[in-house]
């Protein structure tokens, strides 16, 4: 993990912190210090991991669209970041299929945004632009896709985040290649799980509705594959990317970062949706084919985060299982009106542990 006082008493800018991955990284950064600014559009479910965990409060809670560059660069040039995330995006493939335009113009437009700001700002030393496992050509043949792999995609989201690498790539040449600038990165990690995530279109978050509603959930490929992993091992990877970027490490900057499971974990929806069972023992499931036109998933999508390991020693740190039980227990602990701040920091304590001791 990067050192604790990396990021204590710096500013540090999050778009899309009111999401589920931006909510646990906003907590995270708290934990170490940071002074946070969140630009978001909306929270965008009720209930929400930002409003169990009372962030709002504790930040500089802005509201805007990140296609919106005049309003984004003047919380940028108010706030005068020391880092920046961008998260921001329109993240739901089957989304993207209901509204393509607004799929492209968030991912791709936002992140020119979010670049053009970080090169006009000169508080910033550094960003990273969080994408996705799917901006990779999909490939059927079970391998591990590397970074260096070709970029591409099939449904308009994973297109979106294909184009959001270029864009990315595009502005570390042109505009970042010099050490006085700002060092930028990319970071590509899917399927993530943890406790929080209410969002439509995804397995356990449908799971757990389905148990809250006592109606069964419908399932569409319990046999495909996916890189399952609780969101404190991604987000551990792009702290140790920031951490780098802040000092201006020449082999990190422009550089773009697999983060996935352990290889010899089974990832099956199927295997989900059984450790779910174990815990909400009522829950119903359906099994049911996906037949609307020209809707497709890839069914085998492994990301190899080898580059990661041996450049910052990064690896995951937990099981499937071990993801699976955190994520339920969050659960668990909402549900039941238990406190969740406190678990969600017990946690993140006890993964930072884990890095620790690795």
């Amino acid at each position: 993990m990067p050192s604790n006082t990396t990021f204590r008493g710096k500013k540090v800018l999050i778009t899309g912190h009111t999401g589920f991955k931006g909510s646990w990284l906003t907590q995270w950064l708290l934990l170490k210090g940071a002074q946070v600014c969140g630009y978001s559009d909306q929270i965008p479910t009720k209930p929400s991991a930002f409003e169990a965990l009372s962030l709002g409060a504790q930040i500089e809670d802005q509201r805007g669209d990140v296609r919106d560059y005049d309003h984004l660069w003047g919380v940028f040039k108010n706030f005068r970041p020391d880092f920046a995330f961008h998260l921001a995006a329109q993240p739901l493939v089957r989304e993207s299929y209901r509204n393509p335009l607004l799929t492209f113009d968030v991912n791709i437009q936002g992140t020119a945004n979010f670049l053009e700001c970080i090169r006009h700002t000169d508080s910033v030393r550094g960003g990273l632009v969080i994408t996705t496992d799917k901006v990779y050509e999909p490939c059927n043949e079970p391998r591990d896709h590397r970074e260096s792999d070709r970029l591409g995609g099939n449904d308009p989201y994973s297109a979106s985040k294909a184009a959001a690498e270029l864009v990315f790539s595009s502005y570390q040449k042109s505009f970042f290649s010099e050490p006085n600038t700002p060092a930028i990165a990319s970071v590509r990690a899917g399927n993530v799980i943890g406790g929080g995530d209410w969002s439509t279109d995804r397995l356990i978050p449908d799971l757990i509705r389905a148990w809250k509603s006592h109606e069964p959930v419908l399932i569409r490929f319990p046999e495909a594959v996916r890189p399952w992993q609780h969101v404190l091992e991604p987000l551990s990877g792009y702290l140790k990317v920031a951490s780098l970027l802040m000092e201006n490490n020449p082999s990190v900057r422009g550089s773009s970062f697999n983060f996935g499971p352990t290889k010899t974990e089974d990832g099956s929806v199927q295997k989900i949706v059984d450790l779910t069972q174990k815990t909400f023992s009522n829950l119903k499931v359906e099994i049911t084919p996906d037949h609307r036109k020209g809707f497709k998933e890839t069914h085998y999508l492994r990301l190899s985060w080898e580059k990661a390991h041996e450049m910052m020693n990064w690896s995951p740190q937990l099981s499937l299982d071990e993801s699976v039980k955190w994520t339920l227990d969050w659960y668990q602990h909402f549900y039941e009106g238990r406190n969740c701040i406190d678990l969600t920091k017990e946690q993140i304590k006890s993964y930072e542990l884990r890095m620790e001791n690795q």
